[in-house]
């Protein structure tokens, strides 16, 4: 068994927490893994509460996406949770073993844009206590995770939690978690993963790996990105891959990290190098946030092979608040209205591809204020934007995520604020995210593709892009006026694709 030792601050707002660890089981009936709590320090005014039977357990959940290549087509996603010690009932098993214990079952439910379960993952683990007043102490929280090999598409979550002493439960629900496929020639990062504490993974081989250990560090994760003003460091763990290591290939990578703020770096945390230890590579870095003022932030990071010149950049979203904040922010953080946070132009760039042509020349032609009543009174007569060749429609919310999954991975300049115009960003703020998609990198003749599939609209609509002059551009649609090319459409048809995937038809320019 392991203990691993640190201070958080999280629903009671001390630096001093106890974190318990637990280890993956191959079979629920056949294994349980005893994992240890070990308390940091004493909380300076210990809150001592039976646990409220009559409640639900409060889970928070996340998740988080690692397309590495070595995986072919499928993306790992991890589901990272937390839960209250206090809120669980410990029981003293029978013989000579003095300490308490609870058991835990966890499970995450993959479903699709359907709401049909697709598939799912569980865990089952016990904690241990050695006082009765031990299991009661307000702030304790223990950390888990659980993991899916999941296709490219997108996807909801419902992590679900019993307490098997008591029988209670709890969830926490997962919106729109869209898996890309990973790249497999050029160099990318992983999005970042915020923590509360990253630390070395022991070198000891007679000590079990931890359930939270990730390539070498073990990472205490913080699900919903929200840190008090209490808290002094943020750390960050991200991955690297298809990494050039040949003889001729430089050694090192450049990572960058600045903080975003209002659209603009807000701080810079510097730069360092890193030796590629082979074609993947994983690093952790520590941040000083103290004085920090609270509000929302966002962390930039961009990976430079110094040899190639080549770069990817990955970013993520925090939130810093206030200690008497806390609690409820959390809760609050993930359902806030991002469409608030954005600029005028921004707004004005989200509904660009759902108004009537009419309306966009009306919207083109009014001053900033004008522009501002508009939007206003438009979100008040459309609650949800209905498509009019499709069955989709969209709410504010589903525009503004599209919009940001947009800029973050279909823009051609460094500021990502161009993705929304690409055809790919037109398609997704017109349609949605796909349900399926199809995508070669290098095929070995012809053009690089995606297919994007929507299995649910009708027939089955599809769209073709091509990467053929330096950027992914529409080729073609089965939908009612879009562009349309019945080489592409016979291909689509036939069995071409499964048994020559790298035949792709050759387009020309338009």
């Amino acid at each position: 068994m392991e203990t691993i030792v640190l201070s958080i601050l999280m629903t009671v707002l001390t630096n001093a927490l106890a974190i318990n660890m637990e280890r993956t089981l191959t079979t629920i009936l056949k294994q349980i893994t005893m994992v240890l709590a070990c308390t940091v320090g004493l909380i300076s005014t210990a809150v001592i509460a039976q646990p409220d039977l009559d409640t639900g357990l409060t889970v928070y959940a996340g998740a988080t996406t690692f397309p590495d290549p070595s995986f072919d087509s499928l993306t790992l996603v991890e589901f990272p949770f937390s839960l209250s010690r206090s809120e669980f009932e410990f029981y003293r098993p029978d013989g000579t073993d003095s300490s308490l214990y609870t058991r835990i079952f966890a499970q995450v439910v993959l479903l699709n844009t359907f709401g049909e379960r697709v598939d799912s993952s569980t865990t089952y683990f016990s904690v241990r206590a050695s006082t009765r007043a031990e299991t009661m102490q307000k702030g304790i929280r223990l950390f888990n995770k659980l993991l899916l090999m999941v296709a490219p598409g997108v996807y909801s979550a419902r992590v679900e939690v019993v307490d098997v002493v008591s029988k209670r439960t709890g969830n926490a629900f997962v919106d729109k978690i869209v898996v890309v496929p990973p790249e497999k020639v050029h160099l990318s990062l992983s999005d970042p993963v915020l923590a509360y504490n990253i630390t070395p993974e022991p070198e000891d081989s007679t000590v079990p790996r931890s359930r939270l250990a990730r390539n070498g560090f073990v990472i205490i994760p913080n699900p919903v990105s929200v840190f008090s003003t209490t808290d002094t460091m943020i750390y960050v763990y991200a991955e690297l891959y298809n990494l050039e290591v040949g003889e001729d290939d430089g050694k090192e990578i450049r990572l960058d990290f600045d903080i975003i703020r209002d659209e603009m770096v807000f701080r810079s945390l510097g730069s360092r190098n890193i030796v590629k230890p082979g074609e993947t590579a994983a690093f952790a870095e520590t941040f000083d946030i103290k004085s920090w003022s609270t509000g929302p932030y966002g962390l930039r990071l961009i990976a430079t092979d110094s040899h190639t010149n080549l770069a990817d950049t990955s970013s993520t979203l925090f939130r810093i608040i206030s200690p008497q904040e806390l609690a409820v922010a959390i809760e609050e953080y993930r359902s806030e209205d991002h469409f608030k946070g954005m600029t005028l132009q921004e707004r004005c760039n989200l509904v660009h591809f759902v108004l009537t042509d009419p309306e966009r020349e009306t919207l083109n032609r009014l001053t900033d204020l004008g522009k501002k009543s508009f939007l206003d009174q438009f979100w008040k007569e459309h609650p949800s934007v209905n498509n009019p060749r499709t069955d989709i429609s969209h709410t504010q919310e589903d525009l503004v995520m599209y919009y940001r999954y947009a800029n973050d991975h279909f823009s051609s300049n460094e500021k990502k604020n161009d993705g929304w115009r690409s055809d790919r960003g037109r398609v997704m703020l017109t349609y949605g995210p796909w349900e399926e998609i199809e995508s070669r990198d290098v095929p070995v003749k012809r053009w690089p593709y995606e297919i994007w599939w929507y299995h649910s609209q009708r027939e089955g609509y599809v769209f073709v892009f091509t990467n053929q002059y330096e950027t992914y551009r529409l080729v073609h649609s089965n939908v009612d006026g879009e562009v349309f090319n019945q080489e592409w459409d016979e291909l689509l048809r036939s069995d071409i694709m499964h048994t020559e995937p790298d035949w792709v038809p050759v387009i020309d320019e338009p």
